[in-house]
Formats: C-alpha cells, structure tokens, sequence
C-alpha cells in the first residue's frame, strides 16, 4: 500500500468535514428572529423546571438551564458573528459554559 494514501484520505476527511461545518454555518438561521425564539426556547424550558423543594439541588438545577442558554447564544455568535475577535470570545464561553454544566449535571447525578 502506498504510504501517501492515509494521509491523502485524512487531508480528504478534513476537507469534507471544513466544508460540512462551513455549510452548516451558511444553512442557519442567523436573524434576529432566529435568536428572539431561541432565547424564548431557553426561557421556558427554565420556567418549566420542577423545583423539588431542595434549594441547593433547584439552585443547581437553575444553574444547568442557565449554562445550557449561555452556549447556545455563544454556539449563535459563533455561527452567525461577523467578528472574528467576538466569535473567539463566543467560542471560550461555549467551551467553559458546556464544562460547567457537564459539571453541575455531575453533581446532581451525585457524583
């Protein structure tokens, strides 16, 4: 087997995947109709929460909606930002608010 094939076929992957997600960015939907119902969306799966009746644990609870609708508004701006400087800061506060929430999910989980 030609040693140059598996790095053709991973310069191949890489490419089709660019091009996927740069296709994924071009297909959505980047009014501010887009972001109105998207921040509803976030709203009222808050306001749909159950509490239990244990502050700490409705806390946390709270805690996980409110990381979930900080990166989705930072998953918008990062797909439809036109500033690269505000679409890196967007992508930082995607990457710490999915952390915190896998965190939070953890300990409610009682992990």
């Amino acid at each position: 087997m030609n040693a140059r094939i598996p790095a053709l076929l991973a310069l191949a992957c890489a490419l089709a995947l660019g091009t996927a997600v740069q296709a994924r960015a071009t297909e959505a939907d980047c009014s501010s109709a887009a972001l109105t119902s998207m921040l509803q969306h976030d709203q009222s799966m808050a306001q749909e929460t159950k509490m239990s009746g244990d502050a700490e644990h409705d806390a946390m609870t709270m805690m996980v909606a409110h990381e979930r609708a900080l990166a989705d508004l930072a998953k918008f701006e990062m797909l439809c930002g036109k500033s690269e400087k505000v679409k890196g800061a967007a992508e930082q506060v995607y990457q710490s608010s999915t952390g915190q929430e896998k965190e939070l999910r953890l300990l409610l989980q009682g992990g």
